[in-house]
């Protein structure tokens, strides 16, 4: 797995409706709740690694469908 990282950084409003601004405050669009829930998960670990199966249990329950690691990548 690769990544591409050009140190840009962007801002995570949580309280009230998720939103996203890049470094030069343009909102960025995040469609979907499920988006949205897991940029949300994500920012709250900001910095530190999070394991799939948390996130999954996150975005999921107890009833996260078969596909939901495929889904998550």
């Amino acid at each position: 797995m690769s990544a591409v990282c050009n140190h840009a950084r962007v801002q995570v409003v949580l309280l009230g409706p998720v939103a996203v601004a890049s470094d030069d405050a343009v909102p960025v669009d995040v469609p979907g709740a499920r988006l949205r829930m897991l940029l949300a998960r994500l920012a709250l670990e900001a910095g530190r690694p999070v394991q799939a199966e948390s996130l999954i249990d996150d975005l999921w329950g107890e009833d996260s469908p078969a596909g939901a690691a495929a889904a998550l990548q």
